[in-house]
């Protein structure tokens, strides 16, 4: 099955018209493909918590914890860096959207790559023992199941909830938290974890 083609944001007029924030990404970008370890410190520092949140989302209940996350977005990493870059150099500022919702595109396709291998590895096993009859391993749902959206997430938070899940959780920006207390930070952070744990598990 050919791969679907990366999710593009909606398309702005020009540079210009660019969200700074996503401007910002772009000059790190420049800095990051010019050799600039510092820049892609900032990089990894700016967009591995927020790229950890989408892979844990994307895998929903059927995430076999950090460590799996932690496998997928090292396979991110890895073919963001290889060719100085080349891919990262896909990022396009003007198209609206920022790194991280970039990024999550890519994990997604690996996220998706790597529920496939198991449905792959599954199927092979249960054609090897046929003698197991109906004791067979059930095989994982349907890919379908798997395509869970941060959509689906956002909708079960407050408007609130969202608006700091958003703008500061997924995102990784500090430029608005003057609006959040650090008491109310430690809130907020606290009840959208509560809710992933639920959503991942299924409650």
């Amino acid at each position: 099955m050919r791969e679907a083609a990366l999710p593009i944001c909606p398309e702005s007029a020009d540079w210009d018209a660019a969200r700074p924030e996503a401007q910002a990404d772009r000059l790190l970008i420049d800095r990051c493909r010019a050799g600039e370890v510092a820049a892609w410190e900032m990089l990894y520092r700016q967009c591995h918590g927020p790229l950890l949140l989408a892979i844990k989302i994307f895998l929903g209940r059927y995430s076999a914890g950090e460590d799996l996350a932690e496998e997928i977005a090292a396979r991110v990493w890895f073919n963001l860096v290889d060719e100085n870059g080349a891919l990262l150099d896909r990022f396009d500022a003007r198209r609206g959207c920022r790194l991280t919702t970039f990024l999550a595109a890519l994990a997604k396709r690996d996220v998706l790559r790597y529920l496939r291998g198991e449905r792959r590895r599954h199927a092979r096993e249960n054609a090897s023992r046929p003698s197991l009859g109906s004791q067979r391993a059930v095989p994982p749902a349907p890919e379908a199941d798997f395509s869970v959206s941060l959509d689906e997430f956002l909708d079960t938070l407050s408007l609130r909830e969202r608006e700091f899940c958003e703008t500061y959780l997924l995102a990784n920006s500090h430029d608005d938290l003057g609006e959040f207390s650090a008491a109310n930070r430690w809130q907020l952070r606290h009840r959208v974890r509560r809710k992933l744990i639920d959503f991942l598990e299924g409650e």
